[in-house]
């Protein structure tokens, strides 16, 4: 055994020959030093593939951390997902129920791709989704009751609204359809109370030679006019316009006062609603 040799747990350091007692590294690595009988072996770690998850540009590395990838699409975020990942084709539910569809995965039009539902997933769609071999599942709502049951599927669920029973976005809808049957990253990450990270989809889109995106504006203020969406009960989900800022905090049915937006929701309805329970659609 010399400095520098590569070494495993099944190379012998010392021993004798034939059926005598030996010693094995403990681990793969490199022979760094030998001192007074002493072996020192350097570990090598296992080397791991890190997907990009988008197509871009590397704009930045970080050393010890990771890289930052540029790159211009769509992108949705969710309000929880089961912890899975998986990239796929985006398509939405046929005419027919997809429990109701045959169960033979490789005959199925949603077997490997991410499938949307635009009503609340039960346990018949995800065992019949299991059952399809579909890459993903994207849903509004979900029973609470259900929550162990999608923690344990092979593959990625995510819901766009809440626990329950809630209503389709009509903004979310209309993105999903127009993106219907290109590839996405549907990362379906859990968060919990103190992670400000959310489940995403998140989909490249191709731009044009020397064409570059404009970076979405972070600091962007609500005012009237923009579209926004609500996501506090008993709208929660709903999309609507801004009509009005008030200057002054608005009393709710609640009794409580709150510094509030007038929306009109895309049912006709005009509300108060707190700018806590307020997201803009970006652009």
């Amino acid at each position: 055994m010399r400095v520098d040799d590569e070494v495993d747990e099944i190379t012998v350091l010392a021993g004798e020959s034939g059926r005598g007692r030996k010693l094995y590294a403990p681990v793969r690595g490199r022979v760094a030093a030998i001192i007074n009988g002493l072996i020192l072996i350097e570990q090598v770690n296992d080397v791991l593939d890190l997907e990009a998850g988008v197509r871009g540009r590397v704009s930045d590395v970080q050393s010890g951390r990771g890289a930052v990838i540029e790159a211009s699409g769509a992108y949705v975020q969710g309000f929880w997902g089961n912890g899975q990942r998986a990239i796929a084709v985006l398509r939405g539910e046929a005419s027919t129920a997809l429990e109701d569809l045959d169960a033979d995965q490789f005959s199925s039009p949603f077997h490997n791709v991410i499938v949307v539902v635009r009503r609340g997933i039960t346990q018949r769609v995800i065992n019949a989704a299991r059952n399809l071999g579909v890459s993903g599942l994207v849903g509004p709502s979900m029973p609470v009751s259900l929550l162990g049951h999608a923690l344990g599927q092979p593959f990625p669920i995510m819901l766009t609204e809440a626990f329950g029973e809630t209503r389709v976005n009509r903004t979310l809808n209309q993105w999903l359809i127009e993106h219907e049957g290109s590839q996405v990253v549907l990362d379906a990450f859990e968060p919990t109370p103190w992670d400000t990270r959310r489940p995403e989809i998140v989909m490249t889109v191709a731009t044009k030679p020397g064409e570059t995106p404009v970076r979405p504006n972070l600091m962007l203020t609500l005012r009237a006019g923009m579209t926004v969406r609500v996501i506090g009960a008993p709208y929660t989900g709903m999309s609507g316009v801004v009509l009005n800022l008030p200057s002054d905090p608005v009393l709710l049915d609640n009794g409580m006062r709150f510094a509030c937006a007038q929306v009109e929701l895309s049912s006709g309805e005009r509300i108060f609603a707190p700018l806590a329970n307020i997201e803009v659609s970006g652009r």
